[in-house]
């Protein structure tokens, strides 16, 4: 993250990137959580999912980082499906 020349912009979009390659993901977002307006707003994102695109915002509840906010450790959601989350708005 020390490349010269990059704006802060390019700097977050770089680190996003790197994440998806390291981790074998389809798409990387930044989200600002408002817990008071329950809201989510994707600040900047790779990859082409057209629900998590620079600017888009949605209901907090609707999310899966409503419960990423709630707890203390990470959550991964591979496979929705396949871990249960068929039910689940987000």
């Amino acid at each position: 993250m020390s490349t010269d020349g990059l704006s802060a912009r390019q700097r977050v979009r770089a680190l996003l990137q790197t994440g998806v390659d390291r981790f074998g993901v389809e798409v990387g977002f930044l989200a600002q959580i408002d817990l008071a307006e329950s809201t989510h707003r994707t600040v900047a994102a790779v990859g082409a999912h057209p629900k998590l695109q620079r600017g888009a915002e949605a209901d907090l509840p609707d999310t899966y980082c409503r419960e990423l906010v709630t707890q203390s450790e990470a959550l991964s959601i591979e496979n929705a499906e396949e871990q249960g989350w068929t039910t689940d708005p987000a």
